[in-house]
């Protein structure tokens, strides 16, 4: 009885968050009584004080006790405030397996995690998709909802990365329908969560509603950081908008939370730029363009700066300025996709680093140099058809069991991804040179630009440019219903649109599919009331270079 009248006041200090008493009444407990759970509850009132070495001096102290299980997740949470990741990985792989003994399955749901957040963190995405797993199985034996919720976030994370919206949606409806709603912080998170992948699947509006409930919610939690990162959300969502007064205040609140006597945010400087340009301010663009570039970014960010500088160079009309401002974002786009790793695939498989090929290509296209748009269509979907591959092959099927299709899209990833940087596809030859290695081929490619579709005739050597009638969000249409009733009104439609009129029958046709035209079967398509394979040969090829060298 002594022991437990000393105990419970040590516990209710801790469970009311005064840590600093609960140590000195544990420590206390534990020298009067030798309890072991007031040892640890010292040893976890220490750590969440910041007493770091004190807390780890109790857990080795405790060892061999019956309440050794579960504190080896506090040491390891110690080790990772201190930046000892792998002291912090064997603490949770030690605690792991003490609890497994005692049957602990909340205990064992938290170390779980602990190895999801370590393997995430170097992105080891299939021992983080495992642990997070089985986090989400422990916390299910323990009745632990929340735990499940932030499993289920856990997997979110893992596919946002890897490029599965589809598969990101399913976990993050899971973990909201587990989320204790009256919990505010899971809440701004799951409607922050929500936000980015609205952005990214290029719904807005739905993407600035939920990013405000986040923000609002969040009120007053002093987080500079989250303010920051959410407030730039809004302001890309209502530029996405064309509102272009809530993407000034948006910005405005933004730099309210910039980190005070540091350099600006290159991501501060970069909208600031967007939005000058977007009200006509160029020279304020500029100066944000030129004072961001000026901090030395990284790669990622000087493709973003050297894209938005050629389209405030087009606004003025310098058009040599824009054409060397996109070169050199082609030229930083390059140098990313030549190290892409698996920690970066997602950027990939979401891409917009096509935006600056696509820009270049339209002006020279337009200015009538058709060779150096082909080369310029060339660089962006060489690549790109790799990428196809590798989302194709990596692309679970629908309705599988969600963490049976993640782990199976991970392991396809895997595989893929070396593959990337080593095919000889990657390897590109002059266009000229290319053009006349190509002399007595047809090849037929195709090209969308902002909007946009081209078609480029490669004939006898030369390249032949032509913008289609139908735009892209068109054709997406109409190669879909085909794709669903392929019937021979829609075959025609589509033969007229894509085809040229002077093919000859019989001859070999080289095709390089862009866009919506990767999912279409040329073969079915209908010219002249027979279906084109019924006159030709058709082949599908990365590009010219490829064909050239083949």
């Amino acid at each position: 009885a002594a022991c437990r009248d000393a105990l419970q006041p040590c516990l209710n200090a801790y469970a009311n968050g005064a840590y600093a008493e609960a140590v000195q009444l544990c420590e206390a407990a534990h020298a009067a009584s030798g309890e072991p759970r007031a040892g640890a509850t010292a040893a976890r009132a220490l750590a969440q004080l910041g007493a770091w070495d004190r807390a780890l001096a109790w857990v080795e102290r405790l060892r061999g006790t019956a309440a050794e299980p579960g504190l080896w997740s506090v040491a390891a949470l110690v080790h990772l405030r201190r930046g000892e990741r792998e002291q912090a990985a064997e603490a949770y792989k030690r605690d792991l397996a003490l609890l497994a003994k005692t049957g602990d399955p909340a205990g064992l749901a938290r170390a779980h995690y602990g190895l999801y957040f370590l393997a995430w963190e170097d992105s080891r995405y299939r021992e983080a998709l495992e642990a997070a797993r089985l986090s989400f199985a422990a916390a299910g034996k323990a009745a632990d909802r929340r735990g499940q919720g932030l499993a289920a976030e856990a997997l979110y994370t893992v596919l946002y990365a890897l490029g599965d919206l589809d598969g990101a949606h399913r976990a993050l409806d899971l973990a909201a329908r587990l989320f204790p709603p009256d919990n505010a912080a899971d809440q701004v998170r799951l409607l922050g969560n929500r936000g980015g992948l609205a952005l990214d699947e290029g719904r807005p509006a739905l993407a600035r509603h939920d990013i405000q409930q986040a923000v609002d919610l969040a009120r007053g939690s002093g987080d500079d950081r989250f303010f920051r990162s959410h407030q730039l959300n809004l302001v890309q969502a209502s530029l996405a908008l064309e509102d272009l007064d809530g993407a000034a205040r948006h910005l405005d609140e933004a730099w309210r939370h910039a980190e005070p006597g540091s350099p600006p945010e290159t991501a501060l400087l970069f909208y600031r730029a967007r939005v000058s340009r977007a009200r006509g301010d160029l020279a304020a663009a500029d100066r944000a363009l030129s004072e961001a570039l000026a901090g030395d970014p990284v790669l990622d960010w000087v493709w973003e700066l050297e894209d938005e500088r050629g389209r405030v160079a087009q606004a003025r009309g310098d058009l040599a300025a824009a054409e060397a401002a996109w070169r050199r974002s082609i030229a930083a786009v390059e140098q990313l996709r030549g190290a892409v790793g698996f920690d970066d695939l997602k950027a990939w498989l979401l891409d917009r680093k096509r935006d600056p090929f696509e820009s270049l290509f339209l002006l020279l296209v337009r200015a009538g140099r058709a060779s150096e748009a082909l080369g310029t269509v060339e660089r962006a979907t060489v690549r790109t058809f790799q990428d196809a591959f590798v989302e194709a092959a990596a692309t679970p099927a629908a309705g599988g069991a969600l963490w049976t299709a993640a782990a199976d899209r991970v392991d396809a990833l895997q595989e893929l991804l070396p593959a990337m940087s080593e095919s000889p596809a990657a390897a590109l030859m002059p266009v000229e040179q290319a053009l006349a290695a190509s002399r007595g081929r047809r090849v037929l490619v195709y090209f969308e630009a902002q909007g946009e579709v081209w078609r480029i005739d490669v004939v006898r050597g030369k390249a032949r440019p032509r913008r289609l009638d139908t735009p892209a969000e068109r054709l997406r249409v109409l190669v879909d219903r085909f794709r669903t009733d392929p019937e021979p009104g829609v075959a025609a439609a589509l033969g007229a649109l894509l085809l040229p009129a002077d093919l000859t029958p019989g001859e070999l046709l080289h095709v390089v599919p862009d866009g919506a035209l990767a999912r279409l079967s040329f073969a079915a398509l209908q010219r002249n009331g027979r279906r084109l394979v019924e006159d030709h040969a058709i082949a599908y090829v990365p590009g010219v270079s490829f064909l050239a060298a083949a």
